[in-house]
């Protein structure tokens, strides 16, 4: 994918709002492609979008050369992933789910297919590394900041000589841009939030969000 080359300027405008952090949905981003395939060689890209306010980000995907960039199921994994994080309490160290927890709430069936796809796209979520130049903007330094995460920062997961099943322990410790707990806390949903939050019986919850790219 061709690289843009349109940079901003040095001096950039402080944002219109009134109190607080300023918060990138990264749903809004649309971080992984919605196509069901990529191609084979398609290891990294690079694109510019806009925050609420109207400001300018670059955003830049990269993958190993043995990988290609999330796309497809890997959103609803990774919605289903946040989803269980919230249900966990937001932990500052890894969790663990089963993996027939994960398939359902990423809305997926109890099947062989699935499952296979289930560690195919935590491998992706895992070795995909992300860079959003200056999308976080602090009121009172009135300063922004760059962040370089991979979604899923920590994968471990037990497998049999047949592959995943339903009672393979996931465990995963995502990357804090993905649940909102950042410098400043955890946001909860506003116009420029993270993701914005339902209640559960479990206690709040991402929304799902198909924040998918149409590359």
């Amino acid at each position: 994918m061709t690289e843009r080359k349109s940079r901003r300027s040095s001096v950039l405008p402080v944002p219109e709002v009134t109190s607080g952090y300023d918060e990138l949905n990264l749903g809004r981003l649309a971080l992984m492609s919605g196509q069901k395939t990529v191609p084979s060689d398609l290891h990294r890209w690079q694109k510019q979008a806009l925050t609420p306010d109207g400001r300018p980000v670059i955003i830049t995907c990269t993958v190993p050369v043995d990988q290609v960039v999330p796309h497809g199921l890997d959103n609803d994994f990774m919605v289903g992933l946040i989803n269980l994080c919230f249900e966990a309490g937001l932990p500052d160290t890894p969790f663990s789910v089963s993996a027939y927890a994960l398939l359902k709430a990423s809305g997926f069936s109890d099947s062989a297919q699935y499952y296979r796809a289930l560690e195919e796209s935590m491998i992706r979520l895992n070795k995909a590394s992300y860079t959003v130049e200056e999308g976080w903007y602090a009121h009172g330094s009135q300063q922004w900041t760059t962040q370089s995460f991979a979604q899923v920062n920590y994968l471990a997961y037990v497998r049999s000589r047949s592959g995943v099943q339903g009672t393979s322990l996931v465990t995963v410790q995502l990357a804090p841009p993905n649940h909102g707990k950042s410098a400043g806390g955890v946001y909860q949903a506003t116009g420029s939030g993270f993701l914005p939050l339902a209640q559960s019986a479990t206690g709040p919850r991402p929304l799902p969000t198909t924040g998918r790219a149409a590359f």
